[in-house]
C-alpha cells in the first residue's frame, strides 16, 4: 500500500526533529553545553509532538528524551532549606499568575 504523497517526505521531518532533540538532550544532560535556549527547544519539542499527532504516531513509538546517569562530573548534590517547588513552562502572564498564586499557598 502506497502512502499518501508528502506523507513519506512529513515522516522523514519526524525523524529529522526527533534527531535534533537527541543531539539537543545529549549536549544539555549529558555535556551540560546547550547549543540552543529553552525557548527554542521548547518550540521544536511543540513542533514535534504536533506532527506526530496529525500523522498518529502512538505515544510509545515516539522519542522521548530521558535523563540518565552519564552527567557531567563536578556536579554535587545541594540539600535545600525550603524545599525546591516544580516549575513548570510558562508562556504568558497568565502562567506567572498561576505559578505565582501555587507559591503563595506552598509558602
Amino acid at each position: 500500500m502506497d502512502s499518501p504523497p508528502g506523507e513519506g517526505d512529513t515522516l522523514a521531518n519526524l525523524h529529522d526533529l526527533a534527531e535534533q532533540l537527541r543531539q539537543h538532550d545529549q549536549r544539555y544532560y549529558s555535556q551540560a553545553q546547550p547549543s540552543i535556549s529553552d525557548a527554542e527547544y521548547d518550540a521544536l519539542r511543540r513542533s514535534y509532538d504536533e506532527l506526530a499527532d496529525s500523522l498518529g504516531i502512538a505515544l510509545e513509538e515516539r522519542y522521548t528524551s530521558s535523563v540518565g546517569d552519564d552527567h557531567v562530573e563536578g556536579f554535587t548534590t545541594v540539600a535545600h532549606v525550603v524545599p525546591m517547588l516544580s516549575l513548570e513552562k510558562v508562556y504568558d502572564q497568565e502562567d506567572i499568575q498561576r505559578f505565582a498564586d501555587a507559591l503563595r499557598r506552598a509558602l
